[in-house]
């Protein structure tokens, strides 16, 4: 039973050794793959705001670029409407003539006004679009790159009992040995120690 408890002890301790061996490999490559997956994700989400940032100010850029053409193409408007109501002033136009004339000053820079919002409205939309698909992306690339799980440190406990029991369990069904016979013929037939007679021998 004390060979039985020895080799059961030096099963245990022989498991836990290898145990802890392979279980601070996993975990070293685990903490290893988890440290490059953490700085991906960092820089995924420094590449996307910077990203939103670009498209933001591109945004911003083209509303206030069509906002000055606007205002610039109305004071040119303004102008050119002036010098043409002087010229028909002067040239004694009449009314009606008049009033054509500042109508097509006023429909022009209407049609310009829409067109201009139309096109900042076309490129804020594809801005827009470029924002979806990177978030996509961004969303993307951080699941890829999410942290994986280590070896359990129960589940290697549970292994190093496991690992135990069983050696005790293969020491338990082995066969036992058998020790020979050395005794004499008479020997067997009187006992050790007595004679052909029954006798003590001395």
């Amino acid at each position: 039973m004390c060979e039985a408890s020895s080799l059961f002890a030096a099963s245990l301790a022989l498991s836990a050794a290898t145990s802890a061996v392979s279980y601070s490999a996993q975990k070293q490559q685990t903490d290893a793959i988890n440290a490059q997956k953490a700085y991906n994700r960092e820089q995924s989400t420094k590449n996307y705001n910077s990203k939103i940032a670009q498209l933001q100010a591109q945004e911003i850029e083209a509303q206030d670029a069509a906002l000055v053409d606007k205002m610039q193409n109305k004071t040119m408007t303004l102008q050119e409407q002036a010098s043409a109501e002087v010229a028909a002033l002067e040239s004694g136009a009449g009314g009606s003539v008049y009033d054509v004339l500042m109508a097509d000053f006023d429909r022009s820079m209407g049609n310009f006004d829409r067109m201009t919002d139309a096109n900042v409205q076309r490129e804020v939309l594809g801005l827009q679009n470029q924002k979806e698909a990177a978030y996509a992306q961004h969303q993307s690339e951080y699941m890829a790159n999410a942290p994986v799980s280590g070896p359990s440190a129960a589940g290697a406990v549970l292994q190093v009992a496991v690992d135990g029991f069983g050696a005790y369990n293969q020491y338990l069904k082995a066969p036992t040995k058998k020790t020979t016979s050395t005794l004499t013929g008479s020997q067997k037939k009187y006992g050790v120690g007595y004679g052909h007679h029954g006798e003590m021998g001395f």
